[in-house]
């Protein structure tokens, strides 16, 4: 495996989010929180969890991911701080799962879309940049919180991430 490990869990091919995730995610509250499958298409999300990207509960359910969040409409451009490094890790990220499954439909889908409206993904794509997503900050420039909030990403062992955010006035 491109990771190292020999125990990871595939995600489910459906994107079904079990029970007792959904339950972590209401248990966190008033914490912001989400769970994203290992193409960063978001799976559920608490009520703070979705303020926490306006505008993405819009899009249909198959086109909800954190990538083409950050690249396509203008709010991802100014929601995540720094965006310069949050796009990179996103788009090295990606470089790494279609290392593991370069056929897959939805990334194949994803970068596709991606290559041909951003010319910022298309120049990251092409650096071939791999990193494995493993948790970590994100820095958040939110239009209901003055100044800024930190969140953290907790890497799953389906290969997913749940984050959350101490912020709670989202």
């Amino acid at each position: 495996m491109a990771s190292g490990r020999t125990s990871e869990l595939p995600v489910c091919a459906d994107h079904t989010v079990r029970d007792s995730v959904l339950l972590l995610l209401e248990s966190v509250r008033p914490l912001p929180a989400y769970v994203v499958s290992r193409y960063n298409r978001v799976l559920a999300a608490n009520p703070p969890g979705r303020r926490l990207l306006p505008g993405l509960w819009d899009w249909p359910g198959h086109q909800r991911n954190v990538t083409r969040y950050l690249f396509l409409p203008p709010t991802g451009r100014t929601l995540y701080e720094p965006w310069e490094d949050t796009v990179a890790l996103s788009v090295a990220h990606l470089r790494a799962v279609a290392g593991a499954d370069p056929d897959n439909p939805e990334l194949t889908t994803l970068v596709g879309e991606l290559v041909l409206k951003s010319p910022e993904f298309a120049r990251l794509w092409e650096r071939y940049d791999v990193c494995e997503r493993g948790g970590g900050e994100k820095g958040f420039r939110h239009r209901r919180r003055r100044g800024h909030a930190r969140a953290g990403g907790h890497r799953t062992p389906s290969g997913g991430t749940a984050s959350g955010n101490p912020v709670t006035d989202l």
